[in-house]
């Protein structure tokens, strides 16, 4: 097992291997293993250490393999990987600050379809396939603020941003014209005002890039979680992409 924890190790992989497997460079990593890193670990030793353990969990979330494949992969046991991924996407999904901050800058509201195989919390949607609706807010500079609870794919963006945001006062949405009755929300004008239209759709152009680069993490395109899990998914996915685009990193 001594080897396999080598295989599993940020100081024997290069750079441009972690970024492969995991969309992230060596330091971003290293501060999510360090602000999930447990105080006390009860109990005999286990079979990875912390860093290498957050390193499976990306890998998880980015490529969307199986256990089954991953163990083989990572060279670990499937028991191993399932332990992993079961005690640290919640952890990491709880790094996710999921408010709406109160702020006179605009923010960019847009709807997205995720195909789920857990068909309890899916519906038929347009895209042919069972997927949850969840709706995403983010700031101009692409950093999402807010992944909403999933909902099943055959409901409007409408009635799914109604019932998952709830932004504070003073707060205006910049949305398409699927929301034009949704309180605060600024949709394009008319196509009177041509330069006007232009310019709205140019700011709102930036969360379909937001939704873009999330799903470059394959979890968003075809989870295989169960229940509660899609949303946690959904959380740690957001954390994550805020943490690759920031400056500090």
């Amino acid at each position: 097992m001594a080897c396999y924890r080598q295989k599993l190790s940020l100081d024997i992989l290069s750079n441009s291997d972690v970024t492969a497997l995991t969309g992230m460079n060596q330091r971003q990593i290293q501060t999510v293993a360090k602000q999930t890193a447990p105080h006390r670990r009860p109990g005999p030793p286990t079979a990875l250490n912390h860093p290498a353990r957050v390193l499976l969990v990306l890998v998880t979330l980015r490529t969307n393999l199986t256990e089954r494949a991953l163990a083989a992969l990572l060279g670990v046991s499937q028991p191993t990987a399932h332990r992993a991924i079961t005690a640290l996407l919640p952890q990491i999904a709880a790094l996710f600050d999921n408010t709406i901050p109160d702020t006179r800058e605009h923010l960019l509201l847009d709807g997205t379809l995720i195909p789920v195989h857990d068909q309890s919390i899916t519906a038929r949607s347009k895209n042919y396939r069972r997927s949850i609706n969840t709706q995403i807010v983010a700031t101009c500079r692409k950093r999402v603020v807010f992944a909403g609870e999933a909902w099943p794919g055959n409901r409007n963006d409408m009635m799914v941003a109604k019932a998952t945001t709830h932004p504070p006062a003073r707060i205006t949405f910049k949305a398409d014209s699927a929301y034009r009755s949704l309180p605060d929300t600024i949709t394009p004008p008319p196509r009177t005002e041509p330069k006007t239209r232009q310019r709205h759709i140019q700011t709102r152009a930036r969360i379909e890039h937001v939704l873009a680069r999330m799903k470059n993490w394959q979890i968003l395109r075809q989870c295989q979680q169960k229940s509660d899990a899609i949303n946690q998914a959904l959380q740690a996915v957001a954390y994550l992409h805020n943490q690759r685009i920031s400056p500090a990193t």
